[in-house]
């Protein structure tokens, strides 16, 4: 049984006479647990939702972290863009509680991608995922996180061929040259693990780029809200998942950016927090640039968003098929 105590003394009480037990601090939804008597030997740190307003409604993110002295009992975050939500303890995703570490989602990705992601299949311990506004419908929903499901493989893919091969790799040389491995490898762990609170990806064309861009963009990201994303009707429509590669054409003559998973990946690099304030950018984008760089400045082209790009897409692209898929440089 999961019993409900005092929030932290700076919480204030929500004025909703129906909802016990849940408190207002910095516009988040509180709400402590204690999991004494359910046999866990650590926090259960996922939860499930409930139910909301309507079925389009169904997203909404959760983070736990211990409070107070008792080592049972934790404090919910339930973050619904101030829609209050009901949850409930979910016994399926307590995989995380034989952790050595306590792992924190901020996410509303659904729990589906959340057990995906704490499975081990891709490698990451911690992966975080930026939040979905509930502007998007659930056709929209269901395909941002299949995308970031695609953005976890593809990025595995490519730390682990970092970690196997090291700098003395044909395709490593190809798109950073000498540049610094450490940056690289820093880089790709940031964009899959670094805390996505702030982060937000919304449907609705609030700024009207979507409208003004219908056949160029797939998404915009907000100059008055740096860590929102607008995802537009043109990325459902032209970006495609990891299962097409190589089957839809090179990387050359596709794009790396083709493919959700890795234009997701590219997306959180126009977030001022994710670049590091424009620390790694779009320097360089047209391909023959990119080469260029890693031959003659490498230490900007461990800095250009597009080399991670292509260097991901063709690491991924060697699982598909011998020899991948880059095409003729």
């Amino acid at each position: 049984m999961v019993s409900f105590n005092e929030a932290p003394d700076e919480s204030i009480r929500s004025p909703l006479p129906l909802l016990n037990n849940v408190y207002r601090y910095n516009r988040v939804n509180w709400y402590t647990a204690s999991t004494e008597g359910l046999g866990l030997k650590g926090p259960a740190i996922i939860t499930q939702f409930l139910g909301g307003p309507s079925r389009d409604y169904d997203q909404g993110y959760i983070k736990a972290q211990p409070y107070g002295s008792s080592f049972n009992t934790f404090a919910f975050e339930v973050n619904y863009f101030d829609t209050i939500m009901k949850f409930s303890i979910s016994a399926v995703a307590l995989v995380a509680a034989k952790a050595s570490a306590i792992t924190f989602y901020a996410s509303n990705s659904s729990t589906a991608l959340e057990e995906f992601a704490v499975s081990g299949v891709t490698g990451w311990s911690n992966p975080q995922f930026a939040s979905i506004y509930h502007t998007c419908n659930e056709t929209n929903a269901r395909m941002i996180r299949a995308g970031l499901k695609d953005s976890l493989e593809a990025a595995a893919y490519a730390r682990a061929r970092l970690t196997e091969y090291g700098k003395d790799d044909e395709i490593y040389e190809r798109w950073f040259g000498n540049g610094s491995i450490y940056e690289v490898i820093g880089t790709i762990d940031w964009l899959v693990e670094a805390s996505k609170d702030s982060l937000l990806y919304r449907c609705d064309d609030i700024d009207g780029e979507c409208a003004a861009n219908p056949t160029t963009y797939p998404g915009y990201h907000r100059e008055d809200a740096s860590g929102e994303t607008v995802i537009c009707d043109l990325f459902y429509t032209s970006k495609k998942p990891l299962a097409n590669m190589c089957f839809d054409g090179s990387i050359v003559s596709t794009g790396p950016k083709h493919y959700a998973g890795i234009d997701l990946l590219h997306r959180y690099l126009h977030v001022p927090y994710m670049s590091s304030d424009g620390y790694i950018a779009e320097y360089f984008e047209e391909l023959d640039e990119i080469l260029d760089v890693a031959q003659t400045n490498s230490s900007f082209a461990v800095r250009n968003v597009d080399s991670f790009l292509y260097y991901i897409a063709e690491v991924y692209s060697e699982a598909v098929i011998p020899g991948g898929c880059l095409g003729d440089l």
